[in-house]
């Protein structure tokens, strides 16, 4: 049995133009699924920060990273991670930012790994208003007024003063990629416990909300999988692409078809699976390649749309560079709609996320000591077959 068909050629246009399509509308302020954000690249704050804190937030994780600034070099000295527990109310919130607040602090930098609509702070700097919880992050209550202005208020009864600017994740990677050469647009795209990507040029970055497009067949074995979710029916593309959700897919149809394991507990672990002998391994593949091709159908339509050649697409996220083979199942799927090897690069960036928020204070800041800019490998010229997903 069949779970989740390949998809052929002709399917992955038809998503790609409807990906494009809504594009179009989004771009025009007509009915979408998609979001058009725009997010003007800051001016550098004056007088600047000689020091800072950057707090990136994402779905399971909490980062705290120190770092001074001199000469526009950007000098990191302490990064520290924390497992990220479930944020229910913006109280939640403010406390996890209090609890890793350093004493020192004048100026905070949040990466956000929610959906935020751009806000100018009397210090003109980017704030953000929370237009939604997402997954198990409810954030009740944080959407009433732009996240800095409340947290600074908060802040003020037990901290110093501070200056705090904030982003969602897929605009501070759009910060970091861009170089001073930076003219024609390029995408930046996140994937990883989420997918989002955006429109990224010198003047502004445009946050597409990409997870949320619902307009392509949604596999119907993944329907339970959203069902059970905080907002069903709502954020497709993710639920059938990113990290968050692929294992839980995996969980449910693993039982139904006698496979074993039964069930693995994140999608670090499925993609351990895909490359094992367990029974399970064709699923764990299957789920992997068709999520895949979305991504290949959705970067189709954004390359079209930006329209020149090659096309930089700076990543970020554990999937795209941890998942077996992923970066060459997307490129062979980008093949299949016409786009050559050549048409697009792929790049990561050398700690994308500290980088991008501290560029929310100057967007001038550069990495001390190191270029960040890491080509990925380039696009396998062979074509495997495709995983099957029968049991």
């Amino acid at each position: 049995m069949h779970l989740l068909p390949e998809l052929s050629p002709t399917a992955l246009k038809h998503i790609s133009s409807a990906f494009y399509h809504q594009l179009n509308q989004a771009h025009n302020h007509q009915s979408s699924s998609l979001s058009f954000l725009l997010h003007p690249i800051p001016t550098p704050l004056v007088p600047p920060p000689q020091s800072l804190q950057i707090l990136t937030i994402g779905g399971t994780n909490v980062n705290s990273t120190q770092a001074t600034i001199s000469h526009h070099h950007l000098h990191l000295s302490s990064i520290h991670r924390h497992h990220l527990l479930p944020l229910h109310t913006a109280t939640d919130f403010f406390r996890l930012i209090s609890s890793h607040l350093h004493p020192q602090t004048r100026h905070l930098a949040l990466n956000l790994a929610f959906p935020l609509r751009p806000v100018i702070s009397t210090h003109q700097l980017l704030d953000g208003l929370l237009t939604t919880g997402v997954k198990e992050h409810q954030l009740r209550g944080l959407d009433q007024a732009p996240i800095c202005q409340q947290l600074t208020q908060y802040l003020s009864k037990h901290h110093p003063p501070i200056t705090a600017t904030c982003a969602n994740d897929i605009i501070c990677l759009g910060l970091a990629s861009l170089q001073p050469t930076t003219q024609a647009s390029h995408i930046a795209l996140v994937l990883g416990t989420g997918f989002n990507s955006a429109l990224v040029s010198s003047e502004s970055i445009i946050n597409l909300e990409s997870g949320n497009f619902s307009d392509f067949p949604f596999p119907s074995a993944f329907r339970h999988v959203d069902q059970q979710s905080h907002h069903p029916g709502a954020h497709l593309l993710e639920k059938a692409t990113a990290g968050a959700y692929l294992h839980l897919h995996y969980n449910h149809l693993a039982p139904l078809h006698h496979l074993q394991p039964a069930s693995v507990s994140s999608t670090q672990k499925l993609a351990h699976l895909a490359t094992s002998s367990s029974s399970g391994q064709p699923l764990a593949s299957a789920i992997f390649h068709h999520s895949a091709q979305l991504v290949a159908a959705h970067l189709h339509a954004l390359i079209t749309f930006v329209d020149h050649s090659p096309v930089p697409i700076a990543v970020e996220g554990s999937l795209f560079s941890q998942a077996p083979s992923y970066p060459d199942q997307v490129s062979i799927a980008l093949a299949a709609l016409g786009l050559s090897p050549d048409s697009y690069t792929f790049s990561s960036i050398k700690h994308s996320s500290i980088l991008g928020a501290a560029r929310l204070f100057n967007p001038g800041l550069s990495l001390a000591g190191s270029s960040s800019l890491l080509p990925l490998s380039p696009p396998s010229t062979q074509t495997p077959t495709a995983p099957s997903s029968e049991s």
